[in-house]
């Protein structure tokens, strides 16, 4: 009896009271838009995400306009339960994030709704590809309206996806400790499959393509090497990358990191500011996990003493230059392969005499 007393006793001493929440509510939704027609006729937001995609041969759609800027409009409203407690408020839209002003003496951000516009870098919607997502819709199409791919590509067409970008809408109050509270929505995505002729103003004409030649080109070269061209021991291990990028004038050149696996994995753009003509480097480390045996039996494989197979990759530095002339078509480079290989087999035991 008395053990029991004391065991609950003890016990007592390690309980932990929770703090009451101090967020009150949160809400987030899409606010509204101001449409207008665009090229192709149909509708698209002035205040909301359009991407545009265009056309070189009217054969088939192939580029994204990935220079443009996404403009996004949602409105909030949120509050802490106690008065002067209110820390901090943000949006994120993709993988964009934005910071919102608060008055740390009020517990309110908004109690109506406040509409917040919010202007990102271009970011692919989620789970789709806007050059893929025309190119199938205008197939489908050419079936259901029996019209050639080149009559329906000289208009252009307008589509619609309702989730096309997650947004997020989170506030911080200050208690016993400090919580914050999130409210999502799905934030929706125009994208604009735009005419042929939108695509062929793409295309400069002979006077300005001789401009721009006798002008000093922003790209000069891209170089890319792996730090270890070899490895062996124990995985998962890192391979590091490191590249360089040479300028011939002021500009912004943007650039990524794409490698051999079967999925074309890429890393997101990045942007290099130069204020004058010279080079700079840039860096990647990527993850290289133990290779799977071709039966993808790891205890067969085991079993039979079999070696670990080893993995060869490669890795390059695209990048990309703004279109010249007020043109949308970026012109795109890359480095040569840096190729590597991985061995994650153990090293053979030393014979001892």
């Amino acid at each position: 009896m008395f053990r029991t007393v004391l065991s609950l006793s003890l016990l007592a001493c390690f309980v932990t009271i929770l703090p009451a929440a101090t967020v009150d509510y949160v809400r987030v939704k899409v606010g509204t838009h101001k449409m207008a027609k665009g090229p192709s006729g149909q509708l698209v937001p002035l205040n909301g995400p359009a991407i545009h995609v265009y056309s070189k041969d009217g054969k088939k759609y192939d580029f994204a306009d990935d220079f443009q800027k996404l403009h996004f409009t949602l409105q909030v409203k949120g509050a802490c339960k106690v008065a002067r407690k209110l820390r901090a408020a943000s949006l994120r839209v993709g993988t964009y994030r934005k910071g919102l002003k608060v008055n740390r003496k009020n517990r309110t951000f908004a109690s109506s709704w406040k509409t917040v516009s919010l202007t990102a870098p271009y970011m692919k919607p989620g789970g789709t590809d806007p050059v893929r997502l025309c190119n199938d819709y205008l197939d489908k199409q050419a079936v259901v309206k029996k019209k050639s791919k080149a009559s329906l590509m000289a208009d252009g067409f307008v589509i619609r996806r309702d989730s096309g970008y997650g947004a997020q809408f989170e506030l911080t109050c200050k208690g016993t400790f400090t919580e914050s509270d999130s409210s999502n929505v799905s934030y929706p995505v125009w994208i604009s499959c735009e005419p042929l002729k939108q695509g062929k103003k793409n295309v400069p004409p002979a006077r300005a393509a001789k401009s721009r030649a006798r002008a000093m080109p922003l790209f000069r070269r891209a170089s890319l090497a792996t730090q270890q061209t070899r490895y062996g021991g124990p995985c998962p291990t890192w391979v590091a990358f490191h590249g360089a990028i040479t300028a011939g004038r002021a500009g912004t050149i943007r650039y990524r990191f794409e490698t051999e696996t079967e999925t074309g994995f890429r890393t997101g753009w990045q942007e290099v500011r130069f204020d004058r003509p010279g080079t700079k480097k840039v860096s990647w480390k990527r993850l290289v996990k133990t290779p799977e045996p071709p039966s993808g039996d790891r205890l067969t494989l085991k079993a039979a003493g079999d070696r670990i197979p080893i993995f060869k990759g490669w890795t390059v530095l695209r990048v990309s230059e703004p279109p010249a002339g007020g043109g949308k078509v970026p012109t795109f480079h890359q480095s040569k392969k840096a190729t590597f290989t991985v061995d994650c087999n153990p090293a053979p035991a030393r014979r001892t005499k």
